[in-house]
């Protein structure tokens, strides 16, 4: 897989000319719970994508300089999506910054083209940082912002976003 550096390279960083889409959402989950969400392959599968669709494959070696490895599937079984990228900064329990770009089944960067995402013009890469605040035991809130979305999608990834999140409740479901 690439390195985010060759990623920047490769895509002239993670510019649009969108402003970052910038979610956050509360969970009545610890914020132990909600790090693992992200951090751990088989409950990663579980939340991360949209309503429709599913996560049947992903590989996430959780360090900086780490890469992960997803694979997107609608429930129909069409063809999967790829996505990958490159783990740049993390702070336990406080903060995950990621570079995400679509690719092939091995992680190589692949234009939104290849990937069949049509209406997705440039490159493709993003970056996504992810922050974690606790409010009291049981309250976690996300901070989501998303850099690098094209104007014509910002608004689908906004939607995409929330349908993930609304998955990943199923942690307060263990409280």
């Amino acid at each position: 897989m690439n390195t985010a550096t060759e990623i920047e390279q490769k895509n002239n960083g993670y510019r649009t000319n969108s402003p970052p889409l910038i979610i956050r959402r509360t969970f009545h989950a610890p914020v132990e719970r909600i790090w693992k969400a992200w951090s751990d392959s088989v409950l990663f599968e579980q939340w991360f994508s949209p309503r429709g669709y599913t996560i049947p494959s992903a590989k996430i070696d959780f360090r900086v300089g780490g890469n992960y490895l997803f694979a997107m599937q609608n429930l129909e079984g069409g063809i999967l999506t790829w996505g990958a990228g490159v783990y740049k900064e993390i702070i336990p329990y406080s903060k995950i910054v990621y570079a995400n770009h679509f690719s092939d089944d091995k992680g190589n960067i692949i234009s939104p083209k290849e990937a069949g995402i049509e209406n997705w013009d440039g490159s493709g890469s993003a970056m996504v940082t992810v922050e974690l605040e606790t409010n009291g035991y049981d309250d976690t809130t996300i901070t989501l912002t998303h850099k690098g979305i094209p104007k014509a999608v910002i608004d689908d990834c906004e939607t995409d976003w929330g349908e993930c999140f609304d998955k990943l409740r199923i942690l307060e479901e263990r409280s």
